[in-house]
């Protein structure tokens, strides 16, 4: 089942994010967030490829959120993103084993333990 074009996203203001589909090709699609000025865009990219192995297939899924803001003199720009690769063998690891691991990051990933990352915790 394929995401719709159109991808909603709350973000911790609590306001809904749309990403409209603006690109889509062998795997990957791109979607930006038409509220965002044309100079400073937020982009979300999902994509997924197949890595052979010998006798197996590793799966690789990528989610990414990109963001683009311009320096208070309006030209220079700086970049921030946050993304998740999900990977799994296509013999052992099942879709639940998956599931249970992203229920886990999603936990960890508190405002607390997202301030500890950017402060270069431990």
């Amino acid at each position: 089942m394929a995401f719709d074009n159109n991808v909603v996203i709350a973000d911790s203001v609590p306001a809904n994010q749309t990403y409209s589909l603006i690109s889509m090709n062998s795997g990957k699609s791109v979607r930006s967030n038409a509220a965002r000025p044309v100079a400073e865009p937020c982009i979300l990219t999902i994509s997924h490829e197949a890595i052979k192995k010998a006798t197996k297939t590793h799966y690789r899924h990528l989610v990414r959120i990109d963001l683009t803001e311009l320096d208070v003199d309006g030209v220079t720009s700086f970049g921030g993103y946050v993304y998740i690769v999900i990977g799994n063998d296509s013999l052992v690891i099942t879709e639940n084993n998956i599931q249970d691991l992203v229920v886990q990051m999603k936990n960890f990933l508190t405002t607390s333990n997202v301030t500890k990352l950017l402060h270069n915790e431990p």
